[in-house]
């Protein structure tokens, strides 16, 4: 099976076209924000390290026994931003030990103006007041306790956050936004972009070569002149400049062609040549069309029929051979010929056929 060079190009650039799909994955991967909310935790006992040494840490008027200052850095490490609506429960810090908040600050805000504040709801326990975190915006509780302030627990739920991640205290978390990110997804879009073209005009490509039997052009019919007689494909002799099929060419029929309004706007005729034995179709049309039109010419002497696709854009007076190549079986009388047109003009369908002559 020998394959048309048309087709195996349009294969080749289906080949190509799917094998670049997974730049398109890949760019989704790229450009899918996500939402990460992070924190960690740092402790500092605030005693001196010396027991002789005379020293009190007093918060008003009360001393503190075990005075330390508990540091709690939250930090957005997506690559989305997580609004103050996002906030389903607010974020609490608690301590579990029997430790008691004395004083709450908040310290080491990028933005500056980020506007972090919170609420005391107990002596063990602090809320965060929602607040719009972008990505890479982060800032630091100092909290100042009364106790041991090991257990801490810092609970919440964040729309789009799967869980809160406590980090260790030397690390930063690996934010989702890079400065190669740009570099790489400008190239892989467009890759991507070009992959779809291909895949999509290949594909067409590809549907005209399998499904189009045979393309009629006539490099000497211009507009305002009369199509050339189509060459006979049937028969001895079948080149008319031998057979001369027009001299001897019988009108069998002539169907006016109208619009959806019964506007008529050409013809249609049907043609035989007794000597050629094979019949063709005109169109002729008073007007310019931009129309599709799809023609059926049965020949009388095999009963196969003809159809092609043309893209008319014909002056008034002008022909257009509709006749070519057979192509598939009709069950129809072989001892006549008809021919079949159909017109599509914007949404409305016309339809126009001869009877079958013989």
């Amino acid at each position: 099976m020998e394959l048309d060079s048309g087709v195996l190009s349009a294969w080749l650039g289906v080949v190509a076209a799917v094998a670049a799909l997974p730049l398109a994955l890949i760019i989704y991967r790229l450009q899918k924000k996500t939402k990460k909310l992070v924190y960690k935790v740092t402790s500092s006992d605030l005693r001196p390290t010396e027991a002789s040494v005379p020293l009190q840490v007093v918060h008003g008027s009360r001393p503190l026994t075990e005075p330390r200052l508990v540091l709690v850095t939250f930090i957005n490490a997506g690559s989305a931003e997580i609004r103050a609506g996002d906030f389903e429960e607010p974020v609490r810090i608690t301590f579990t030990d029997k430790t008691k908040i004395e004083s709450v600050a908040v310290s080491q805000s990028k933005p500056h103006s980020l506007g972090a504040s919170t609420i005391l709801e107990s002596d063990e326990s602090i809320q965060l007041q929602p607040l719009l975190l972008n990505p890479e915006d982060r800032f630091t509780l100092e909290l100042l306790v009364d106790g041991q302030g090991s257990a801490v627990n810092v609970s919440g739920r964040v729309a789009g956050v799967k869980e809160l991640l406590n980090i260790s205290p030397t690390s930063e978390p690996k934010s989702s936004i890079s400065f190669r990110r740009p570099i790489l997804v400008i190239p892989v879009a467009i890759a991507g972009l070009l992959a779809t073209f291909i895949l999509i005009f290949f594909a067409a490509a590809l549907a005209v070569q399998m499904y189009t039997p045979y393309s009629y052009s006539d490099s000497n019919n211009g507009y305002g002149e009369q199509a050339a007689m189509p060459t006979p494909p049937f028969g001895d002799g079948a080149d008319s400049k031998t057979t001369q099929c027009e001299s001897d060419a019988n009108l069998l029929e002539e169907v006016p062609i109208a619009d959806a309004n019964s506007r008529r706007i050409g013809t249609l005729r049907l043609m035989k040549s007794n000597r050629c034995q094979t019949a063709w179709a005109t169109a002729s049309f008073q007007e310019r069309l931009v129309s599709v039109t799809v023609v059926k010419v049965v020949r009388p002497h095999d009963a196969r029929a003809v159809s092609n696709t043309f893209n008319l854009g014909v002056e008034e007076g002008s022909y257009e051979s509709l006749t070519d190549h057979p192509s598939g079986m009709l069950d129809v009388n072989k001892d006549c010929a008809q021919a079949e047109i159909t017109i599509t003009l914007g949404e409305k369908s016309v339809e126009v056929k001869t009877k079958c002559r013989g």
